[in-house]
């Protein structure tokens, strides 16, 4: 058999296996958009992408100053373990913070803000 043929053959076989499986997969809806309770919000918080970055690293290096606020504002900042340190204080798989995300962005205020909610609730907690 002809190489190229050979070749045609495998691409044939490996599109149609593709296809099987995604026709296989299932099927999100589109388009409904479900109500999240304000708690269910708060812990979207804490996802992490596969570089452990959270939404507020995503925030604090646009320089999006008002969702940073909005983001570590809602959560509990007092008490044991409050969930506005573990946040502030969450590092990526290079051992940076949000605060040091958006200082190497160029955005020292949010850093400041950032750095000095940490130090007062370590501080004051």
């Amino acid at each position: 058999m002809n190489p190229k043929n050979q070749i045609r053959n495998w691409e044939k076989l490996a599109a149609r296996a593709l296809s099987r499986l995604s026709n296989s997969l299932p099927r999100r809806k589109v388009g409904t958009v479900k109500q999240m309770d304000p708690r269910e919000k708060r812990m979207r918080h804490f996802d992490q992408n596969i570089v452990g970055r959270t939404p507020l690293f995503h925030a604090a290096k646009k320089g999006n100053e008002e969702k940073v606020r909005e983001m570590i504002y809602s959560l509990r900042g007092t008490g044991f373990g409050p969930p506005r340190l573990a946040l502030i204080a969450t590092k990526d798989v290079t051992g940076l913070t949000a605060a040091d995300v958006a200082e190497q962005n160029g955005h020292e205020e949010i850093a400041r803000l950032l750095r000095g909610e940490q130090g007062r609730m370590e501080y004051f907690e």
